[in-house]
């Protein structure tokens, strides 16, 4: 059964107000979630199209004002939960060879 989410644990975490956010969940993402990247772009841990996609499978949902004070480790360990989510085939995909009539 493939992963469909996973829980990125933070080192230095995120601070919203009084709240501090160490776990973040993040979900495999859909075509959609997708839109206007470049999936080479993802592959290479191009921080600047992880900063679009993340918000968009992430929860909490991360906003853009959580990315100018997220150290490196942490934006590291949230591209590599999503990687791992988009890298891992669906139950589905061993019909994906199939020609469709």
């Amino acid at each position: 059964m493939t992963k469909q989410n996973q829980t990125a644990e933070l080192k230095k975490g995120i601070i919203r107000g009084e709240k501090a956010f160490t776990d973040i969940n993040i979900r495999k993402p859909l075509v959609p979630d997708l839109k206007g990247v470049n999936l080479m772009d993802l592959f290479q841990l191009n921080a600047d199209a992880w900063r679009i996609v993340l918000p968009r499978i992430s929860t909490p949902k991360l906003v853009k004002s959580d990315f100018e004070t997220m150290s490196v480790m942490d934006l590291t360990t949230l591209m590599n939960a999503g990687i791992e989510l988009i890298s891992e085939s669906d139950e589905n995909d061993e019909d994906a060879g199939e020609e469709v009539k």
